[in-house]
């Protein structure tokens, strides 16, 4: 069955150069060969992986942005730590003054405005009428600490 799946690529060049009896004869041989098919849970298997590996190289990619914005602004949290203590979805880093200098594509997944869109501007645009007073000071504590 393998050598019949390989050589049906050049299938329709082999059959247009056989006579009609051949042809017959090899229609005949061809309709007898059974395939097997994939059934589709092993295709969402795989997918399913293969989306975990994906996502497992993206956050992967973005520590070591972060570890690299570490090094550069001589941060001394312990960013392994960090990160293997927390799920994130969006990440913000800012300079010491809120202004924002690096998110990642989480970030732009969740709220939808681009990183250079936000680059350079505080996290306050995100901001709206109805976000809770509580939220806000919650923030305002962490970035104190």
């Amino acid at each position: 069955m393998k050598n019949n799946l390989n050589n049906m690529a050049g299938l329709d060049i082999y059959l247009s150069n056989i006579t009609e009896d051949e042809h017959a004869q090899k229609k005949v041989k061809m309709q007898s060969v059974s395939y097997k098919t994939m059934p589709l849970m092993s295709w969402d298997i795989f997918m399913e992986n293969y989306h975990n590996t994906l996502l497992a190289s993206k956050k992967k990619a973005e520590q070591l942005q972060v570890a690299s914005l570490a090094k550069k602004y001589n941060w001394q949290n312990d960013l392994d730590l960090v990160f293997s203590e927390h799920e994130y979805e969006a990440l913000i880093i800012t300079d010491i003054h809120q202004n924002i200098i690096w998110v990642n594509e989480g970030f732009t997944n969740m709220t939808g405005y681009s990183q250079k869109f936000a680059l350079h501007k505080t996290p306050r645009f995100l901001q709206g009428t109805e976000t809770s007073v509580e939220t806000k000071n919650r923030i305002r504590q962490k970035i104190k600490q």
